[in-house]
């Protein structure tokens, strides 16, 4: 008999969505036809970097943008409050990234239902930007 008050689930973990390696999720799918529309070049998960021994980060798409530029994006998934989830390891990897590669800019982008698609640039120090991508989705 289970006592009043304890959790029967406590010290279990909840199941994780399965990663399958170069495999696109809906949410990636998504991100990538935007980048198809806005006429991008792209690679999913063609770079990966070594932040530290046996530590790495492998971004879901590599992009070059309309001005030449490389950049890094990482998809996340969208939250009722407009901003997006993210386990505190993979934080910790792009902030470590953005600190090894300072000439590498690497964005966490994420869709929101009223707001279509938000990015947030992560920054080694200080204070990350959000902002709003235009888009009509």
């Amino acid at each position: 008999m289970m006592a009043f008050g304890r959790n029967r689930f406590a010290g279990q973990r909840r199941a994780k969505a399965r990663y399958v390696k170069g495999v696109m999720n809906a949410n990636e799918a998504r991100y990538a036809a935007r980048l198809d529309d806005d006429g991008l070049t792209y690679a999913f998960e063609a770079i990966t970097l070594t932040l530290a021994p046996r530590t790495t980060l492998t971004c879901d798409f590599a992009v070059v943008t309309k001005d030449g530029y490389f950049e890094l994006h990482e998809v996340k998934g969208g939250k009722k409050n407009g901003k997006y989830h993210v386990e505190p390891d993979a934080w910790l990897k792009l902030k470590m990234a953005a600190a090894k590669f300072p000439w590498i800019r690497i964005l966490v982008v994420w869709w929101h239902k009223d707001r279509g698609w938000q990015q947030q640039e992560v920054g080694a120090h200080g204070a990350d930007e959000q902002h709003t991508l235009d888009t009509e989705d």
